[in-house]
Order: C-alpha cells, then structure tokens, then sequence
C-alpha cells in the first residue's frame, strides 16, 4: 500500500474489496498516522484505516457543478466516480479537482474565442 501511495501522483486513492466495488477512500491524511511507525507498514492494509462511512462520491452523469459542491463538503482533493449497481458502487473513475479547474479554463477559454 505505501509504495503505491509513494508512486502516485495524487493524494486520494478509492479501496476496492475483493468483488472490485468501492468500500472506502484512502487519503495520505489516513496515513499520516502509521507512516512513521516501525512495522506497521508491513502489516497494516487499506482497508482497516480507509474512510468508510459516508463516502462523498459523483456518479457518472452527476454535472461538474454537483462534483464541485461535493469536493467542498470536506475540503477534498479528489472524488471518486461511481455506478451504483444493487445498492453497491463500482468504480469508474477518479476526478480530481485540478480536473475540474482543467475543464473549466478550457470552457472560459473557448467562450473567449467565440467571443473575439
């Protein structure tokens, strides 16, 4: 689990059980406080420190408006994208909020250009 978290490039990684269905979200603030524990990092897995509890999530045809709102409700990085099917969540993404931003500028972007 750690070396993933050291390899990536974002901060905020969805917990899959084994059915590959969202069960939680890890962030690096789930970690902070086994990181520097001799031995732990061998023993501890995902799912035992992820959040579980209401986790904040868009699905596939939520707006970037809602997304944006819900990154806002705990200050968050990142939210994963989900399909709910029989009451559980599978997978499909992960928008970050630098996506949003991202997409955004290209809009204002291209409204500018129409606009010349």
């Amino acid at each position: 689990m750690l070396e993933s978290v050291k390899l990536a490039n974002h901060t905020y990684f969805p917990v899959l059980d084994n059915d590959s269905y969202l069960v939680g979200m890890l962030s690096l603030d789930n970690i902070r406080e086994i990181i520097f524990e001799e031995g732990l990092e061998d023993i501890v897995v995902a799912g035992e420190i992820c959040t579980r509890d209401k986790i904040i999530y868009v699905k596939e045809d939520d707006t970037l408006l809602t997304a944006t709102e819900r990154l806002g409700i705990k200050d968050l990085g990142a939210l994963p994208v989900v399909k709910e099917q029989d009451g559980k969540l599978i997978l499909r993404g992960l928008l970050r909020r630098g996506d949003i931003i991202m997409q955004y500028n290209k809009t204002v972007a291209s409204m500018r250009v129409k606009d010349a």
